[in-house]
């Protein structure tokens, strides 16, 4: 998934949406929604990118476009997985910059050994 994303995607992606939303271009735009996430995690806004996912997936299911909201689902799936066990190691900076946002969903979630002890005695 790395190795297809040059420098810059996000900002192509975004001017395409940004276009297609002005010119009242649904169809085009929904094509867009996956790959802009994606684009955006892989250039180090994973916070973001995730959240731009989560929100085009429930606004598909709101307008009634289920294919696309599985579809960008699918990719949401495949974004964690990448991140979490990636093939490839990840540049130093796209880490940090994503840790606080990896801890704060792990602490939430009660995803690690200690929040889970804390939790279940609560």
């Amino acid at each position: 998934m790395r190795d297809n994303v040059g420098e810059g995607a996000a900002a192509l992606l975004r001017d395409h949406l940004q276009s297609a939303l002005a010119n009242d271009f649904n169809y085009y735009r929904i094509g867009c929604d996956a790959f802009l996430g994606v684009a955006m995690a892989l250039e180090g806004d994973f916070a973001g990118g995730v959240r731009f996912l989560e929100a085009a997936i429930q606004r598909n299911e709101h307008e009634g476009g289920l294919p696309n909201r599985d579809f960008v689902g699918i990719v949401l799936a495949e974004t964690y997985l990448e991140f979490l066990a990636p093939r490839h190691k990840p540049p130093a900076m796209v880490v940090l910059k994503n840790l606080i946002a990896r801890l704060k969903r792990a602490l939430m979630r009660g995803g690690c050994p200690g929040c889970r002890a804390v939790n279940s005695r609560n």
